[in-house]
């Protein structure tokens, strides 16, 4: 839902930082984890070529440091907060 909002705002013309960023912080974490979770369940074989699941991690933890990484989405969310301060 995140992405859709920003996709949106996008869309609209707006001013669309704070969104995406959201968006991108959100969805790396969620991948990330879910993934990690699909490793402790599988065990060992999770690690096996055949599995495609190692390679996925990788894939993971890259978009940690794709576009942005995550400490600068932080900083986008943070402005944003501070300029909306009283």
């Amino acid at each position: 839902m995140l992405t859709y909002r920003a996709a949106a705002i996008i869309d609209q013309g707006k001013n669309f930082a704070v969104p995406v960023a959201h968006a991108k912080k959100f969805a790396t974490r969620a991948a990330f984890e879910g993934l990690s979770t699909a490793m402790q369940v599988m065990g060992a074989n999770g690690l096996l070529r055949e599995n495609p699941l190692a390679r996925q991690m990788s894939g993971a933890r890259v978009t940690y440091y794709m576009d942005g990484t995550t400490e600068i989405q932080n900083m986008v969310i943070g402005r944003s907060l501070l300029s909306k301060s009283p």
